[in-house]
């Protein structure tokens, strides 16, 4: 999953190319299911696990997560609370299909360990 910097500069990014008046709920938005699942914040008194903040599984298909929330509140979206949650699962879909799928190595559908990306040493 990506940091909260990365979350944060495609909000930035997001709001420097669509007119958004609610600028603090979208960024709220898009931190909000990291903040729920007590990673980032440990003192959160009702933790929400990441398979249901991250809406993680839909249909077998793995980092999907946003389409099944988008199902359930594209009513909602202009709530820019709710938007900013479906970009937030937007980036990290992106993040992951781009990252995980080519870097981790996976065991009984968990990742066990992540590829290494240094470059052996070459001989001359």
């Amino acid at each position: 999953m990506p940091a909260w910097g990365i979350h944060l500069a495609t909000t930035k990014k997001l709001l420097e190319k669509i007119n958004i008046k609610d600028k603090n709920d979208f960024i709220f938005g898009n931190i909000l299911p990291d903040i729920l699942n007590g990673y980032l914040i440990k003192d959160v008194s009702n933790i929400v696990t990441h398979k249901d903040s991250h809406f993680d599984i839909y249909k077998g298909e793995k980092f999907s997560n946003y389409k099944r929330f988008y199902e359930e509140y594209n009513d909602k979206l202009n709530n820019k609370v709710v938007f900013g949650y479906l970009i937030h699962l937007m980036t990290d879909n992106l993040w992951n299909k781009k990252f995980y799928n080519k870097k981790a190595i996976y065991k009984d559908d968990k990742i066990i360990r992540i590829k290494s990306t240094r470059r052996k040493n070459r001989r001359k």
